[in-house]
Protein backbone atom coordinates (compact mmCIF):
# COMPACT_ATOMS: atom_id res chain seq x y z
CA UNK A 1 0.00 0.00 0.00
CA UNK A 2 1.25 3.35 -0.84
CA UNK A 3 1.96 5.51 2.37
CA UNK A 4 0.71 8.72 2.46
CA UNK A 5 0.67 10.45 5.93
CA UNK A 6 -1.86 13.27 4.00
CA UNK A 7 -3.62 11.09 2.46
CA UNK A 8 -6.73 12.45 3.96
CA UNK A 9 -5.84 16.08 2.89
CA UNK A 10 -4.92 14.86 -0.76
CA UNK A 11 -8.26 13.24 -1.16
CA UNK A 12 -10.25 16.18 0.10
CA UNK A 13 -8.13 18.68 -2.61
CA UNK A 14 -9.47 16.45 -5.34
CA UNK A 15 -12.23 16.90 -4.38
CA UNK A 16 -12.35 19.87 -4.44
CA UNK A 17 -10.64 20.44 -7.94
CA UNK A 18 -13.70 17.94 -8.85
CA UNK A 19 -16.44 20.47 -7.24
CA UNK A 20 -13.95 23.72 -9.12
CA UNK A 21 -14.41 21.12 -12.50
CA UNK A 22 -10.48 20.72 -12.92
CA UNK A 23 -10.98 17.19 -13.53
CA UNK A 24 -14.09 15.86 -13.52
CA UNK A 25 -16.02 12.59 -11.41
CA UNK A 26 -17.24 10.66 -14.22
CA UNK A 27 -13.99 10.00 -16.14
CA UNK A 28 -11.53 7.48 -15.95
CA UNK A 29 -9.20 10.48 -14.89
CA UNK A 30 -10.83 10.96 -11.51
CA UNK A 31 -10.95 7.35 -10.53
CA UNK A 32 -6.77 6.70 -11.52
CA UNK A 33 -6.20 10.11 -9.48
CA UNK A 34 -7.60 8.06 -6.67
CA UNK A 35 -5.70 5.23 -7.15
CA UNK A 36 -2.56 6.96 -7.51
CA UNK A 37 -2.84 8.80 -3.72
CA UNK A 38 -3.80 5.25 -2.45
CA UNK A 39 -0.99 3.40 -4.34
CA UNK A 40 0.95 5.43 -6.21
CA UNK A 41 1.99 5.09 -9.99
CA UNK A 42 3.59 2.07 -9.98
CA UNK A 43 -0.25 0.46 -9.39
CA UNK A 44 -0.76 1.72 -13.01
CA UNK A 45 -1.22 -0.12 -16.31
CA UNK A 46 0.22 1.07 -19.23
CA UNK A 47 -3.25 2.48 -20.01
CA UNK A 48 -3.86 4.44 -16.55
CA UNK A 49 -0.38 5.60 -16.73
CA UNK A 50 -1.40 7.01 -20.37
CA UNK A 51 -4.51 8.69 -18.74
CA UNK A 52 -2.49 9.90 -15.65
CA UNK A 53 -0.07 11.90 -17.57
CA UNK A 54 -2.13 13.20 -20.66
CA UNK A 55 -5.17 14.28 -18.12
CA UNK A 56 -4.23 13.83 -13.74
CA UNK A 57 -0.55 15.05 -13.93
CA UNK A 58 -1.25 18.56 -15.86
CA UNK A 59 -4.04 19.02 -13.16
CA UNK A 60 -1.81 17.99 -9.99
CA UNK A 61 1.61 18.82 -10.51
CA UNK A 62 2.14 21.82 -10.97
CA UNK A 63 5.48 24.01 -9.86
CA UNK A 64 5.61 27.42 -7.61
CA UNK A 65 6.19 30.21 -9.81
CA UNK A 66 8.65 31.96 -7.86
CA UNK A 67 10.86 28.92 -6.54
CA UNK A 68 9.78 26.27 -9.12
CA UNK A 69 9.31 23.65 -6.14
CA UNK A 70 6.18 21.33 -6.29
CA UNK A 71 2.69 22.68 -5.17
CA UNK A 72 1.64 20.59 -2.31
CA UNK A 73 -1.87 18.50 -3.49
CA UNK A 74 -3.44 19.60 -0.51
CA UNK A 75 -3.22 23.45 -1.06
CA UNK A 76 -3.66 23.46 -5.14
CA UNK A 77 -7.33 24.24 -4.64
CA UNK A 78 -6.39 27.29 -2.89
CA UNK A 79 -3.60 27.87 -5.92
CA UNK A 80 -6.00 27.74 -8.63
CA UNK A 81 -9.28 29.71 -7.02
CA UNK A 82 -6.56 32.37 -5.91
CA UNK A 83 -4.80 31.96 -9.51
CA UNK A 84 -1.51 32.01 -7.67
CA UNK A 85 0.40 29.27 -8.31
CA UNK A 86 2.85 29.48 -5.10
CA UNK A 87 3.87 27.21 -2.87
CA UNK A 88 3.09 27.33 0.80
CA UNK A 89 6.01 29.32 1.55
CA UNK A 90 5.55 31.52 -0.83
CA UNK A 91 2.09 32.32 -0.52
CA UNK A 92 2.56 32.60 2.59
CA UNK A 93 5.26 35.62 1.80
CA UNK A 94 3.28 37.06 -0.85
CA UNK A 95 0.22 38.02 1.83
CA UNK A 96 2.67 39.46 4.10
CA UNK A 97 4.19 41.45 1.45
CA UNK A 98 7.99 40.05 1.32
Amino acid sequence: MFDDPELGDNLQALEELADMGYIDRDTPAYGIAKKYLHEGEASFSEKQKYVFDKEVAPVIFKSCARCSEGIELSVLPIAYEEDLMLCSYHRHKHYKDE
